[in-house]
């Protein structure tokens, strides 16, 4: 009889165990999810900082590009012509 409740305690003992390290494991495997949905957040974050920069500086640029343009052809109306200057 003390056999019988000796086998039933260890199965019940690696039961417990056995428990334990899955919960761990679905643990670990739910931090370790939450943790590369957070570094691809961080990541979205910054890409769309540089594009926003990048965009901006594009910008200004086209926007000095086209003000040198203006500078260097100028046209005017002249006898009902237009004529283009290159400067």
């Amino acid at each position: 009889m003390e056999k019988n409740k000796t086998g039933k305690h260890l199965k019940y003992a690696i039961g417990e165990i056995i428990l334990v390290v899955l919960g761990i494991l679905i643990a670990l495997q739910i931090n370790n999810l939450n943790e590369q949905r957070k570094e691809r957040n961080k990541e979205q974050s910054i890409l769309s900082e540089d594009y926003q920069s990048n965009l901006l500086q594009l910008e200004q640029k086209i926007e000095k590009i086209v003000i040198k343009l203006d500078f260097r052809y100028c046209s005017c109306e002249r006898n009902g012509e237009c004529m283009v200057w290159i400067g």
